[in-house]
């Protein structure tokens, strides 16, 4: 083999050594392509899934404090009926009371204005609550 065509061997071969090269750059590079944007994918549904369990737990957590909201008042309503008919049944009481006692203070005082006590009945009466005083001298 002559130098000449030893050297255009080595062209030959160095040529297709860097098409090789050239070919191998473009899969790597057309690789590295789809790599990234198979990982942009892959992060952007990272972060819809999070958002979307931040949003529902976000809704859980609004729904439960609505629902418990909605229990306080339920209970504060149910505490202001029961507070209310607490009163009515005191007010009725204290009206049955009144009324138990205006009439036997009306009894008590038909009775006393009927009652007429004379002086011997009173000097009794005196004479039976103090046995030992000296009631001699009412008369």
């Amino acid at each position: 083999m002559s130098a000449a065509s030893y050297g255009k061997a080595m062209i030959e071969s160095r040529k297709r050594a860097d098409n090789a090269y050239k070919a191998m750059d473009a899969v790597i590079a057309n690789d590295k392509k789809i790599l990234q944007i198979a990982n942009f994918e892959i992060t952007t549904a990272n972060k819809i899934e999070r958002l979307t369990r931040s949003v529902r737990f976000m809704f859980i957590v609004e729904t439960s404090i609505i629902f418990n909201l909605l229990i306080v008042f339920i209970i504060q309503k149910e505490a202001e009926r029961l507070k209310a008919q607490n009163e009515a049944t005191i007010n009725h009481r204290r009206q049955q009371l009144a009324d138990l006692y205006n009439s036997e203070i009306e009894v008590w005082r038909a009775e006393t204005i009927s009652r007429v006590e004379t002086q011997e009945d009173r000097k009794a009466r005196l004479t039976y609550l103090c046995p030992l005083s000296n009631l001699s001298r009412i008369s």
